[in-house]
């Protein structure tokens, strides 16, 4: 197996229309949740009344449902918004945000997180972690081998891929059984599956 790097994203300057369409979201600007946990992300717009498509982080779309409220983060702040319906479509969530009424209204939205403070966020299923949790973590080998520091996680169809950042450079680790041995999240720490052509020792 081939070691894959992604490439680095540089970062976006907001162009006036943006900013505008920001300044005029409705609900309310507020403040970082404490202890912000990212539950879910807001995809494209759908339809024409101003729906959103939406996915949970943990792949249980169940987990986005009953929201009365969310805040998501916008760039580099966040927005509380009212939900005012919520429903499932070929295995898709839709949102119905207030005051959001077109699908121009609510291509601002896309791709912004949808996060909850720490006390609030869902439980999570049996071998699920929320990716707040997982970052930072260490990632070691089975035969002790130090991989380095999970520095993100990329989201996959259907599974995750965590990005290791050490000293074999960057390495991306399936999120599944196979390969995950351990995850100890009090001591911040993971234990990885020597599999060959994973990673390549330098």
């Amino acid at each position: 197996m081939v070691k894959l790097r992604v490439p680095k994203k540089r970062p976006r300057l907001l162009n006036k229309l943006e900013q505008q369409h920001i300044a005029d979201l409705p609900g309310e600007a507020v403040l970082r949740p404490k202890s912000s946990t990212i539950i879910g992300r807001i995809a494209r717009p759908v339809g024409v009344r101003g729906e959103v498509k939406a996915y949970s982080e943990s792949h249980h779309p169940d987990r986005l449902f009953g929201l009365k409220v969310i805040t998501v983060r916008i760039r580099d702040g966040y927005h509380k918004l009212d939900v005012l319906d919520t429903r499932q479509v070929n295995g898709q969530i839709r949102l119905l945000l207030k005051g959001i009424e077109s699908p121009e209204e609510a291509s601002i939205l896309t791709g912004c997180e949808i996060v909850v403070s720490g006390d609030e966020r869902p439980d999570m299923l049996e071998d699920e972690y929320y990716v707040d949790d997982l970052i930072g973590c260490t990632a070691v080998a089975d035969d002790n081998t130090e991989l380095g520091i999970i520095r993100e996680v990329l989201a996959q169809a259907h599974h995750d891929l965590w990005v290791i950042d050490g000293p074999l450079g960057e390495v991306l680790v399936p999120a599944v059984k196979e390969y995950i041995i351990d995850v100890d999240l009090h001591r911040h720490m993971v234990v990885i599956r020597r599999v060959e052509g994973l990673w390549v020792d330098e």
